[in-house]
């Protein structure tokens, strides 16, 4: 029954209260079917259910009605991007970036969609993937208040390169002193080991191991075995070594007064190698 007071019905104030109580997954929001066969009025019944949309006061009502406009049209471009912007006005960015996906997919020509896509990727502080939206947009049809928001975003995207590297830097450093402390405390403990060996071999008064090794070393240097001189030359190491003067001086010194060898093991490329012609001749 009609009526001419200002009161609205009844049932218009209960469908408007039930809509804005009405709970929807708006990620779950259908996205109609590409493949299906369309009406022929159906693009008019969608511009028309996009346009009672768009006027809508309630986000849910809206929402609704742009989705049976995507339903009838489901490969339009411009279908999708309008639901994504209404969940983009009500800060749904997620679900509105899926709608911008589908869209740009399905109509990779509608500019719009990209412009809202890159402003959603934007606020999510996915500046890489926004710039790439943006571009397109802007190659599609450019927008000169687009133009500002890519250049924000290329500059952000300069910003956090930059702070990656920074980030990188600084890992590296701090990595590379780990590294470093580590092999300190491998060397010193090498020492505290040799040192002790040194100081026992002079209480018994003979030489200890790794220097009764050089003994060896120097008894065998003219006739080594093709196995010892493999071992020898497959280390980097021992191989330059071995065809250092120098090394091969603090070497017959070592053998000759191990009181020399607190001063030698303090070169951390002569201990590595030493200790890695020590190992051969083991």
């Amino acid at each position: 029954m009609s009526s001419d007071s200002d009161i609205p019905e009844l049932e218009a104030v209960y469908a408007s209260e039930e809509l804005r109580s009405l709970y929807i997954d708006y990620g779950s929001l259908s996205l109609g079917d590409p493949e299906a066969p369309l009406a022929e009025d159906a693009f008019e019944r969608a511009m028309e259910l996009r346009s009672r949309a768009l006027e809508a006061t309630e986000p849910n009502e809206a929402v609704l009605l742009i989705t049976d406009a995507i339903k009838l049209c489901p490969t339009s471009g411009m279908m999708l991007c309008t639901r994504a912007r209404l969940l983009y006005d009500i800060g749904e960015l997620t679900p509105a970036l899926r709608d911008l996906d589908v869209a740009v997919q399905r109509a990779p020509n509608h500019a719009a969609s990209y412009r809202l896509r890159g402003r959603c990727l934007a606020h999510l502080c996915r500046y890489n993937q926004a710039v790439e939206s943006l571009s397109m947009a802007q190659k599609l049809d450019y927008c000169p208040e687009i133009e500002k928001t890519l250049r924000d975003c290329q500059g952000k995207v300069q910003e956090l390169r930059a702070e990656e590297q920074k980030e990188r830097e600084r890992f590296e450093a701090v990595r590379k002193e780990a590294e470093a402390r580590q092999e300190r405390a491998r060397q010193e403990s090498f020492k505290d080991r040799l040192y002790a060996e040194v100081d026992a071999a002079k209480q018994r008064g003979s030489l200890p191991e790794g220097f009764q090794i050089l003994d060896n070393m120097r008894r065998e240097a003219t006739s080594l075995s093709d196995e010892m001189a493999k071992k020898l030359l497959e280390n980097s190491e021992t191989s330059a070594a071995m065809d250092d003067p120098e090394f091969a001086r603090k070497l017959d010194e070592m053998a000759k007064n191990p009181a020399t060898c607190a001063e030698h093991m303090k070169d951390p490329e002569f201990a590595r190698a030493f200790m890695g012609i020590v190992n051969c001749f083991k």
